[in-house]
C-alpha cells in the first residue's frame, strides 16, 4: 500500500445502480429546490415505484446460466437482480456482463499457468536490462528472447480460447479479455487527460451532472476540507467552477438553458464541495488557483539528494518500486546507463544518494499526505468510460487496446519557462509521470474491485510507466510514429534510443539507401530539435529535396539506385512454366532489348523492378511513337501486337545487363519521374506532416524538390 492507494480490502464493489440512482435524483431535487433531502428521498421513491407516475423500468435480460456439469440452460432476469446475484455470489463480472467464479470459489488452471509465465516474464525481463546496462548485448538478446518467448505462450492463449478446435476453447474468454484490456486503458486515459491537462470528457451535459452529483455525494469530505484548510487552498467560485467546465464542454456542445440549470446547482454546493469538483485528480486546475504550491510540491518531488545516507541498500531494497524508479531517474547522472546493482559495486557514496533520494521523496509524500488524500485518491471513477475513446485528447498523444503514451510537455514548460530539454525539465517530466501513474493504480484497483477482483487479486490489473520519451513525434497515420527513448522501465540509458514505429517508416522493401536516410532524417531532426530548441526550414526540407533530385539525376542517367531488386528464377520453379509472369519478363528482354543490350543471364538472376506509366493503349503508342531509336521501336511495336499488351506498370530487367549499360533510356522515358520520386520519398512526406507541412495530393502537383533551394547565409 502507498499513500495513493487503500489496503486492498477496503476497495469495496459498488454496483448497485438502482439505489445510487435514487439517492442521486433525491440530492439533484433537493439542491435545486432547496427542500429537505428525506422530502426528495421519499418522493423519488414514490415516483419510480410500479404505482407511481413514472415507475422504473428494469430492463429484462437474458443469459446462458452454467449448469454443476457444465451444461448451460437459458434463462432470464431483471437487468438488477442480474447484478445483484454476481454481487451477492461475489462472482467476476467482466464489462461485456458475462459472469465467472473468482478464484478463491473455483481456481482455473490456465490462470495460474500465465500468472506463472508473468512472474517468470518479469526475471527474465530484469535479467535483459542487467545485461544491456552492462554491455553484455549477447545475454541481452538471450534473455529478451525468453521473456518474448513466455508473453507469445501466454498471448497464445486468448486464440486458443477462440478456437472450437481447442480442447482450450471458451467462447467468452477473448471478449472479456478484450473488453477488461480496454476499460483499464480508458481509465488510465481517462486519469491522464484530467490529472495533467484537466481535460474531462463531458461529451453530455448529463456527464457533468453526474460528475458534480458524483462530487457532492462521494468525495471524501473530511479530507478534502483538511487538504483545502491546510494549504490555504483557493475556494473556486461559482464563475471559476464554470470556467472549469467550459473549458471540457467547449470541446463538445454549448447550451445556455442547461449550463444555467448547472450554474443554479453550483451556487448551492458548499464551499468545499466546489474546491473538491475542481481539484480532484486534476493538477491543471489546482495550478491554475494555486500555482505556488503546485510549484513547489514537484520541484520538491523533483529534487535529488546531495548527501549520501549510510544505510543506503537496507532503504532501496524497503522502497516501494515505483517510487525507487523515480529516484533512479532522477539520479540518472549519477547512475551513468548502469544499475543500482551496478553502482552498488562502483559507486556506493552514489548508491547512497540514490537512497537518501528515495527517502527525500518519502518525506515530501508524507507532507502532502492531506492533498493527496483529500484529491488524488478519489472513491468513484470518472463517469461515462465507454465512451471514452471518442475523447478530444490533450494531454494522451496515442494509445492502443492495453497502452496509453501521454505528454508531460505542459509540465516543464510550466516549470521552466520553456527549457524542456534541461536537466530540471527532464526530472518535472518524471515526476509528473510518477503521479500520475500513482493515480492510475488506486483507478485501476476501483475498476478491479467493481469486476469483482478479490482482495490479494486488486492489483493484478496494472499499467506499468514502461518507457520515458524526451521526443516523441505522431504521423498522420494510425500506428506510424517516431521518438527517442532515455529510459525503460526505470533504467536510464547511457544513449538515447531510437524508436521507429510503422511499415511506412521502415519498409523492408525499400531501398536500402532510402531506409538509411528515412532513420537518419528522423535523428538528426530530433537531435537538432533538442540542441537547438526549434528547427530551421533547411534543416526540415533541404534533405528531402537532395534525395529527391538525387533520385532524378540518377534515373536520367539509366541509373537503378532507387529502384528495389527481385530475382528471376528458373522456368521449373513456376508451377505455370514460361507463361509465369516473372519468367515473361526474361523473355521480354532477350526477345525486345537484347539486339541493343545483349542478352540476359540464364535463371535465375537477380532483377530490378521498374514502375512506368503506360497503363492504357494510347499512352503506349505514344511512347513507342516518340522513341528516337526507330529499329527498337519496331521491336517494341511487334512484342506489343504478338502480346496484346494495353498495360503495362512494370519492367524487371536483369541486373547483370543493367551493370553494363545501365537502364535503357527506351524505359526510362516511359518512367513517370514524379510519381517514382514521390514513392520513394513518400515516407519523407509523412515525416513533413509530423511537423505541420503537408504537400501531398492525388495529382502530385507539389514536390519538395519543385521550389526549395538552399539559400546559404551570407
Amino acid at each position: 500500500m502507498t499513500l495513493f492507494t487503500l489496503p486492498p480490502e477496503d476497495y469495496i464493489r459498488q454496483v448497485d445502480i438502482i439505489p445510487a440512482y435514487i439517492r442521486d435524483a433525491a440530492t439533484y431535487l433537493s439542491r435545486m429546490m432547496g427542500r429537505d433531502y428525506n422530502y426528495c428521498l421519499d418522493y423519488v421513491k414514490r415516483t419510480i415505484a410500479p404505482t407511481g407516475s413514472h415507475p422504473l423500468q428494469d430492463p429484462e435480460v437474458m443469459f446462458l446460466a452454467r449448469a454443476k456439469n457444465g451444461d448451460r440452460t437459458k434463462r432470464t432476469c431483471t437487468l438488477s437482480e442480474y447484478l445483484k446475484f454476481a454481487a451477492d455470489n461475489k462472482l467476476v463480472l467482466a464489462p461485456t456482463l458475462t459472469a465467472y467464479l473468482n478464484p478463491n470459489q473455483r481456481a482455473s488452471y490456465l490462470a495460474e499457468y500465465i500468472i506463472d509465465n508473468m512472474a517468470g516474464r518479469k526475471v527474465q525481463k530484469k535479467l535483459m536490462f542487467k545485461a544491456k546496462m552492462s554491455g553484455d548485448t549477447a545475454r541481452a538478446i538471450l534473455h529478451d528472447n525468453v521473456q518474448a518467448s513466455l508473453k507469445i505462450k501466454n498471448n497464445s492463449m486468448s486464440g486458443a480460447h477462440s478456437s472450437p478446435s481447442t480442447p482450450l476453447y471458451n467462447k467468452s474468454s477473448h471478449s472479456t479479455l478484450t473488453s477488461t484490456c480496454r476499460i483499464s486503458t480508458s481509465y488510465a486515459n481517462a486519469n491522464n487527460e484530467s490529472f495533467l491537462a484537466g481535460n474531462r470528457h463531458y461529451w453530455s451535459a448529463q456527464v457533468v451532472l453526474t460528475h458534480l452529483l458524483n462530487t457532492v455525494r462521494h468525495a471524501n469530505m473530511t479530507a478534502v476540507t483538511a487538504a483545502v484548510d491546510l494549504y490555504q487552498l483557493h475556494i473556486p467560485t461559482t464563475d471559476e467552477v464554470m470556467a472549469c467546465i467550459h473549458y471540457s464542454t467547449d470541446l463538445y456542445w454549448r447550451d445556455d438553458v442547461i449550463t444555467a440549470e448547472m450554474r443554479f446547482f453550483i451556487d448551492n454546493m458548499s464551499t468545499y464541495e466546489r474546491a473538491a469538483f475542481v481539484y480532484t485528480d486534476d493538477l491543471y486546475h489546482l495550478a491554475l488557483h494555486n500555482p505556488t504550491l503546485v510549484r513547489d510540491v514537484l520541484c520538491k518531488l523533483a529534487t535529488p539528494a546531495t548527501t549520501p545516507v549510510d544505510n543506503a541498500q537496507a532503504i532501496i531494497d524497503a522502497a516501494d518500486g515505483e517510487l525507487l524508479t523515480l529516484a533512479s531517474l532522477l539520479c540518472a547522472s549519477i547512475l551513468d546507463g548502469g544499475t543500482l546493482q551496478m553502482l552498488a559495486k562502483s559507486n556506493p557514496t552514489g548508491l547512497g544518494i540514490v537512497a537518501a533520494t528515495v527517502v527525500m521523496a518519502t518525506d515530501t509524500l508524507n507532507d502532502i499526505q492531506p492533498l493527496i488524500h483529500g484529491f488524488w485518491r478519489p472513491t468513484v471513477l470518472p463517469p461515462s468510460i465507454a465512451v471514452l475513446p471518442n475523447i478530444i485528447r490533450r494531454a494522451v498523444v496515442t494509445s492502443d487496446t492495453d497502452s496509453t503514451i501521454f505528454t508531460n510537455q505542459y509540465w516543464t514548460d510550466w516549470v521552466t519557462n520553456g527549457d524542456n530539454f534541461s536537466d530540471l525539465a527532464y526530472r518535472i517530466g518524471y515526476t509528473t509521470t510518477y503521479l500520475t501513474s500513482q493515480l492510475v493504480k488506486h483507478k485501476l484497483a476501483l475498476m478491479s474491485a467493481n469486476i469483482g477482483a478479490i482482495p490479494r487479486h486488486i492489483h493484478s490489473i496494472s499499467m506499468k510507466n514502461e518507457y520515458y520519451f524526451p521526443v516523441f513525434s505522431l504521423t498522420s497515420q494510425a500506428k506510424h510514429y517516431y521518438a527517442y527513448r532515455s529510459a525503460q522501465e526505470g533504467n536510464v540509458f547511457k544513449h538515447l534510443e531510437t524508436e521507429i514505429k510503422g511499415v511506412h517508416l521502415r519498409d523492408s522493401n525499400a531501398p536500402p539507401e532510402v531506409t538509411a536516410l528515412v532513420k537518419t532524417y528522423i535523428q538528426t531532426t530530433m537531435s537538432k530539435l533538442m540542441q537547438q530548441g526549434h528547427l530551421t526550414i533547411d534543416d526540415v526540407l533541404e534533405p528531402v529535396a537532395t534525395l529527391e533530385r538525387s533520385i532524378i539525376d540518377n534515373i536520367q542517367t539509366g541509373g537503378y539506385k532507387y529502384m528495389k531488386g527481385m530475382q528471376i528464377k528458373g522456368i521449373e520453379s513456376y508451377v505455370q512454366g514460361a507463361a509465369a509472369a516473372n519468367y515473361q519478363h526474361y523473355c521480354f528482354w532477350n526477345d525486345v532489348l537484347s539486339p541493343k543490350y545483349g542478352l540476359a543471364p540464364e535463371p535465375p538472376f537477380q532483377a530490378i523492378k521498374v514502375s512506368v506509366d503506360l497503363d492504357n493503349k494510347t499512352k503506349i503508342q505514344r511512347w513507342i511513337a516518340n522513341m528516337a531509336d526507330r529499329e527498337q521501336a519496331e521491336h517494341f511495336q511487334r512484342w506489343i501486337t504478338r502480346t496484346g499488351k494495353t498495360n503495362i506498370t512494370t519492367f524487371v530487367l536483369p541486373l547483370t545487363n543493367l551493370q553494363t549499360s545501365g537502364i535503357p533510356i527506351e524505359i526510362t522515358q516511359a518512367i513517370d519521374m514524379r510519381k517514382l520520386v514521390k514513392n520513394i520519398s513518400s515516407p519523407f512526406y509523412l515525416l513533413l506532416e509530423s511537423l505541420g507541412i503537408y504537400m501531398s495530393n492525388e495529382n502530385i502537383t507539389r514536390l519538395v524538390s519543385d521550389n526549395y533551394i538552399h539559400t546559404p547565409p551570407v
